[in-house]
């Protein structure tokens, strides 16, 4: 077994004040792939965590299987704003172009959308999902802890900072999307792609 992204659909984007955030694959998504979506929102209210029910597909002529919420993490409080990741998944049942929202942010909201796409040679299994690890902190070089494939797998990570900051990937990692301009949500996405088991 061996998976690949499609190094031309990595891309993102971000939107102020608002209660939903969509993007456009670049290209056409392709039937048996897996598309990968994370977002991040920094949020006036701390009860407000991302469900599956915030993301759909916008439009486009692209079918998709169903969307799963991969992994969540926790509000953390700063300067009077909550800061959230989440990492979505789903297959896609027929080609075509795609746009991809992520709705459901409380008013006020500043949001981040990344987006991927992956094949797989073997294809992709309800189980498709190994593990997942979610933190929060103070650090300038946040980890989420380990995680650990059975054999090959694309580990994607997501991130947000309350200010503006560079970053930088781990090692080994690729960046999908990230923002760091001022005035703006900061953070990013990357992934990183392993041929056998692979704690990381």
């Amino acid at each position: 077994m061996s998976i690949a992204r499609i190094a031309s659909q990595a891309s993102g984007t971000f939107v102020d004040v608002a209660t939903a955030i969509s993007h456009a694959y670049p290209v056409n998504v392709t039937a048996g792939n897996l598309l990968v979506i994370t977002c991040q929102k920094s949020n006036p209210t701390a009860t407000d965590p991302f469900v599956v029910g915030d993301i759909s597909k916008l439009s486009g002529t692209a079918t998709v299987g169903t969307f799963v919420l991969d992994v969540e993490g926790a509000a953390l409080n700063e300067q009077t704003y909550f800061q959230r990741c989440a990492i979505f998944s789903v297959l896609v049942t027929g080609t075509g172009s795609l746009t991809i929202q992520v709705a459901g942010m409380t008013a006020g909201a500043y949001s981040i959308i990344a987006v991927e796409e992956y094949s797989s040679t073997v294809g992709w299994g309800a189980d498709r999902l190994e593990a997942t690890n979610a933190a929060t902190g103070t650090s300038t070089t946040p980890s989420t802890g380990t995680g650990t494939s059975v054999g090959a797998a694309a580990f994607v990570g997501a991130l947000q900072v309350a200010a503006t900051r560079t970053i930088t990937p781990g090692t080994g990692f690729t960046t999908i999307y990230e923002q760091e301009a001022a005035g703006h949500v900061c953070g990013g996405s990357e992934d990183e792609i392993v041929s056998t088991g692979t704690t990381d």
